[in-house]
């Protein structure tokens, strides 16, 4: 069989390896210049590696660490608490009550789920028995960590579960070392078939026993399957032939998608890692650990559909989100090079990953990754956890759905 792959991120890739290894041969499409997708690694000016896109590796990332080792990639500690964040500003949480008000806030959610209760995230904060100060702190948070209004995210979206169960994020998350595309770009050096970089795709046809991937310059590949791999917003304007099912249509009609911002400064001296956490505009930020177990560079990220207006992202100035941070951790020596990464506003993303809204059903989330006759779906959107291990199984997944063909 011959597939066609569109989008080479974690989980296009992970689709085509699995497709190869099943004896197919593969040919990947992808809009980018390079492979890794919202996984995307750039290199400051001091040496450091930072991650403008998908960061943080957690215990438990079964497939990801497999394919670590079967690719040669080495996976090392970022030095920092990930859930363990210093509170910054009036009216926040202590430190030390983050765990017991995660934890509090997980069993609540749990006892709501258990009634079949179904509505927002901000639903389970306000009726959760915590004090007010603890409950902004962990808004924040989360408004960062869904890129969005929690009053619209569906309580049942299963992708923030790690972080709010009191346990699984105060641990020191992992990355890999020379940067997390490195992932991406062994996979591709893997690969037999063909991948063709900056080639959007733009139409999906289906005739028979064969599928066809029209690109933007006017050229195509055609296959015998396809997997579609690529970030919702850009599933959404493709054009199918013959159109998608009602059910998965409004599937991807109603989903959203979170904005986050990051921001990376290189820092003029070097300091411990740590992480620090703002509650008036959403934004926490984190010094990760290099080879010597310190660090030359501050990360931030910044999320929610208000961000964009009161850090002055859509000019793509870093300068008003860079003098935030430097008032919310003036201790740290901020140096001249800054590199700002508005999901938002890329052209191959619009976003930074996607939600479930309230109300989502299960009918709507079985419509997402559902194959529809010779494609299957791959992403985060249609994954079981939108991690980066979550879109390796995505791809896994959506290869099986092919194979059985």
């Amino acid at each position: 069989m011959r597939s066609i792959v569109v989008g080479a991120g974690l989980a296009g890739l992970s689709a085509a390896r699995s497709l190869e290894k099943a004896g197919n041969s593969v040919v990947v499409l992808e809009a980018r210049e390079r492979v890794g997708g919202r996984v995307w690694s750039t290199t400051l000016a001091n040496g450091v590696v930072v991650e403008r896109g998908g960061e943080f590796i957690f215990g438990g990332y079964d497939t990801l660490g497999a394919i670590a080792r079967e690719v040669g990639v080495e996976l090392v500690a970022r030095g920092f608490n990930y859930g363990d964040r210093r509170p910054v500003g009036e009216g926040v949480g202590a430190r030390e009550a983050l765990v017991p008000t995660a934890a509090t806030m997980a069993e609540h959610r749990e006892e709501r789920a258990a009634a079949g209760m179904t509505g927002s995230f901000a639903d389970v904060f306000e009726t959760t028995d915590i004090a007010p100060e603890d409950r902004a702190l962990l808004t924040a948070r989360f408004t960062i960590a869904c890129g969005w209004r929690l009053d619209e995210v569906s309580e049942r979206w299963p992708a923030p579960q790690p972080s709010i169960d009191g346990h699984s994020e105060f641990v020191v998350p992992l990355w890999i070392r020379g940067g997390n595309q490195l992932l991406a770009e062994r996979i591709a050096q893997e690969l037999s078939g063909e991948v063709r970089l900056r080639s959007p795709a733009v139409a999906v046809e289906q005739e028979g026993d064969a599928v066809t991937v029209h690109v933007a310059d006017g050229t195509s590949a055609r296959g015998d399957a396809a997997v579609l791999a690529l970030p919702l917003p850009l599933l959404r304007d493709l054009r199918f032939a013959p159109a998608l099912p009602a059910e998965k249509a409004e599937a991807y009609a109603r989903m959203g998608m979170g904005d986050i911002t990051k921001l990376h400064v290189a820092l003029g001296q070097r300091v411990e890692p740590d992480a620090i956490q703002t509650t008036d505009i959403p934004m926490w930020a984190y010094t990760p650990a290099e080879h010597d177990g310190r660090s030359t560079v501050v990360g931030a990220a910044a999320g929610g559909p208000t961000h964009r207006q009161a850090l002055d992202i859509d000019s793509r100035n870093p300068t008003a989100f860079r003098e935030r941070l430097h008032a919310a951790w003036p201790e740290l020596d901020l140096g001249d090079d800054t590199l700002l990464t508005p999901w938002r506003l890329d052209p191959w993303a619009r976003g930074a990953y996607s939600f479930h809204p309230v109300d989502w059903s299960d009918a709507l989330e079985a419509a997402l990754s559902a194959r529809f006759g010779r494609i299957a779906f791959a992403g985060e959107h249609a994954s079981d956890a939108q991690t980066l291990d979550g879109v390796l199984r995505s791809g896994i997944r959506a290869a099986g759905d092919l194979l059985e063909l």
